[in-house]
């Protein structure tokens, strides 16, 4: 008998995720089309639909067009039925309360000093004010995800090693659990922008996908048939340290030659530096009043104006990273390239034909079709948005099942 129960409850349960999904994926809908489209009995979708608004997991919005009879009630999903914060902790901690559908309720940033070890009672502070200036009560808080920069352990929560925020061995999801009593899932950052563009993103109904982000290193994470690939021992994924050729810069993993001692902002800043010191002539110098006033944003202001030495820079830069990207390519023949991160967003539309220039150099086979490559959507959203998909990814995944 209990068996029997046991079955019941794992169909209802099957059964109840299907309708779901149908709801998420076809809003708006009605009952008699869900019924349809499952195969599902018509009185077994009313009973389960019923169960979904008593949890006010879905909603009547309104009647549609009648194909002879009643006009049929149309259901969608209540997105703040099922709200979470989602942290992204680089070089600052940005937080913020976001919905079902990734809408972001509210959305806050605390800077921190980067030479110091940042303090896990700022992270525990940042999200109680998200979870206020939201209007959104902890109890209707589902979990807490966070995107965290260094090595994570996923299943067991620990900050391995994040030598930027000057953490290892962090037990931060047993921390946050026991201040929140809700679910903490913690991730490396980019992985959880992977799942943030898979959930939102430009990666909706992709299967086979990797995600640069660019900025102060080269962050990566690869998806294949759906999910994050993280090898043995969580690791795969960290392109940015792949060597490329010697460098007498130092990485901070330790290692000389790294992709990332080529390619990133402060190495691009100093290089330009570099070379106007030495007598290079640059149109960068009308754009300001002192060479140590160069941003990211100078430097490309100057390539749109065709300046020599700021163009030959971005473009060892770029074929540097698009030879990693094809070395990528040839290993993993991904569907789609996600480039993410501040350098991607002021300079994506300059940087993409050079690392597609780069990848059809040195890819095996020069007839293929290379990726598609393009800047990822959360680039130009909150940074709260992929550490809160993390949430979604644990506690919705049947939502994403019927990927082709």
């Amino acid at each position: 008998m209990r068996k029997q129960t046991a079955d019941f409850n794992l169909v209802r349960n099957i059964n109840k995720s299907i309708v779901l999904n149908k709801i998420a994926t076809n809003e708006p809908i009605s009952r008699a089309d869900i019924a349809r489209i499952t195969k599902l009995n018509p009185a077994t979708v009313a009973n389960i639909v019923k169960e979904l608004m008593k949890d006010d997991l879905v909603r009547e919005i309104g009647k549609g067009e009648s194909n002879g009879g009643k006009c049929p009630i149309l259901l969608a999903l209540n997105p703040q039925s099922f709200c979470q914060v989602g942290v992204h902790i680089v070089d600052r901690i940005a937080g913020g309360v976001v919905d079902l559908k990734g809408n972001t309720l509210s959305y806050i940033e605390y800077q921190f000093n980067k030479e110091e070890k940042l303090e896990i009672d700022l992270v525990i502070k940042s999200i109680y004010e998200a979870i206020e200036e939201s209007g959104i009560s902890l109890e209707k808080v589902k979990g807490i995800g966070i995107g965290v920069t260094g090595l994570i352990n996923s299943s067991s929560g620990i900050v391995e090693f994040a030598p930027n925020i000057g953490w290892e061995n962090v037990h931060l999801k047993n921390i946050l659990e026991e201040e929140f009593n809700i679910p903490v899932y913690i991730d490396n950052d980019v992985k959880a922008t992977a799942i943030g563009e898979l959930w939102f993103g430009v990666a909706q109904g992709k299967r086979n996908f990797i995600v640069f982000d660019i900025g102060s290193g080269i962050g990566s994470a690869l998806v294949i048939e759906g999910k994050i690939y993280r090898g043995a021992n969580g690791r795969a994924g960290e392109i940015g340290h792949t060597f490329l050729r010697y460098n007498p810069i130092r990485c901070k993993c330790g290692n000389y030659g790294c992709l990332e001692t080529f390619v990133n902002d402060k190495i691009i800043i100093e290089k330009i530096k570099s070379e106007i010191r030495t007598g290079g002539k640059s149109l960068i110098l009308d754009l300001i009043d002192n060479i140590e006033n160069i941003t990211l944003e100078t430097i490309f202001d100057a390539v749109r104006k065709n300046d020599t030495l700021t163009n030959k820079i971005i473009q060892n830069m770029g074929e540097d990273l698009g030879l990693v990207i094809a070395n990528t390519i040839n290993t993993l023949d991904p569907e789609l390239i996600i480039l993410n991160g501040y350098l991607t967003t002021i300079a994506g539309d300059l940087l993409i034909p050079i690392i597609q220039q780069s990848i059809r150099k040195h890819i095996f086979g020069k007839t293929v079709k290379i990726p598609e490559i393009i800047v990822g959507k959360l680039c130009y959203l909150p940074k709260c948005i992929g550490p809160a998909a993390l949430v979604l990814q644990k506690e919705f995944s049947y939502l994403k099942k019927e990927i082709p």
